[in-house]
């Protein structure tokens, strides 16, 4: 470490390396930055407070430096075992009493480093914030499981993440089903809140022993229900008038999902179908009925309901003297232009 004195008398740091390092809330590093304008040599302020119990007097982050000189918080990670347990030597271990430093609150990137970058100021960065080190255990059960919501009957699928190479893996999907191996599809057909469990084991060649671990995701898994939709017969006729013989075309608009339709046309035809299509040959007002069914297989019924348009279709005759004009007009075509 380099010390040096301002025009004022008073000692700074400057052009350090920083590494593995336990900084205490940064009471205990005064950190100089390159000057930001010649003149008289400031003090500027920390981010927090000095600690005054650990040093008298004002401490300050000293400004009045050349550009030149400027600190370096971090190497290349390189093996070893840094401060706080970690496999490798970096950056600096930022704590804070009450759990607030840098180091505590963020994330590890796996290897015993922060996933983030400490940005101190515009000129200092650790690049390699140390984190508290956990080893991974050699043998542990874990898994994923897509989807987690849905409506019954809903399919998922399990994808073992577990360490250590198990050789028996067994999956418990909460609704009384067990299954085997690393990757399964399970259906739930019922609507509820499910945990899933995998059980991992393998034999120890070394210890001769067997070797297991359990993996739980407590109610992991949302089944809802089918939305019930009412059985309501409904549908539509185009055209609803006209001269026998009238080609009338039929449009179910039921709800409910039917399985079994059936139009009664009102002339003694029926016909089995969602859109049909039926030709009035006589004249007359006929009524419509249309029933539609559903097997609902939870209850084992068979769910029925009918729609009945009365006077729906209106098929009008031919006029005694359109019919003779018609028959002339056969016959002796062109000549029997006249209209009435």
């Amino acid at each position: 470490m380099e010390i040096k004195s301002d025009s004022s008398g008073r000692s700074l740091t400057v052009n350090n390396t920083f590494v593995d390092n336990y900084f205490n809330n940064f009471h205990q590093v005064v950190i100089a930055t390159p000057e930001e304008s010649k003149g008289t040599p400031g003090m500027a302020k920390l981010k927090w407070p000095p600690a005054n119990d650990e040093i008298k007097g004002d401490v300050g982050m000293i400004r009045d430096v050349s550009t030149s000189e400027a600190n370096y918080w971090n190497i290349t990670k390189t093996s070893g075992t840094n401060i706080v347990g970690g496999p490798y030597l970096g950056g600096n271990y930022w704590a804070s009493p009450n759990g607030s430093g840098f180091s505590e609150t963020h994330a590890d990137r796996g290897d015993g480093f922060c996933n983030a970058s400490f940005v101190i100021d515009m000129n200092n960065t650790d690049y390699l914030p140390l984190h508290t080190y956990t080893p991974k255990p050699t043998f542990q059960a874990d898994f994923t499981v897509l989807p987690v919501k849905g409506t019954a009957p809903m399919t998922v699928k399990c994808t073992d993440k577990s360490v250590g190479n198990p050789t028996t893996l067994v999956y418990d999907f909460g609704d009384g089903t067990n299954v085997t191996g690393p990757n399964p599809t399970h259906t739930y057909r019922f609507p509820g809140v499910y945990t899933i469990t995998l059980s991992i084991m393998k034999y120890n060649t070394t210890t001769y022993l067997v070797m297991s671990s359990n993996a739980t995701k407590p109610n992991v898994i949302t089944v809802n229900s089918v939305p019930v939709v009412p059985l309501v017969a409904k549908f539509t006729a185009s055209p609803v008038t006209g001269m026998a013989p009238l080609k009338v075309s039929f449009t179910d608009q039921s709800t409910g999902s039917p399985t079994f339709l059936n139009y009664d046309f009102g002339d003694g035809i029926n016909a089995t179908g969602p859109n049909e299509v039926h030709t009035y040959r006589f004249p007359g007002v006929y009524n419509v009925t249309l029933s539609i069914f559903r097997f609902e297989g939870t209850s084992g019924l068979m769910l029925g309901n009918s729609s009945v348009q009365k006077g729906l279709i209106v098929v009008n005759g031919i006029k005694f003297f359109d019919y003779i004009l018609a028959i002339l007009r056969r016959y002796w075509p062109g000549k029997m232009n006249f209209t009435h």
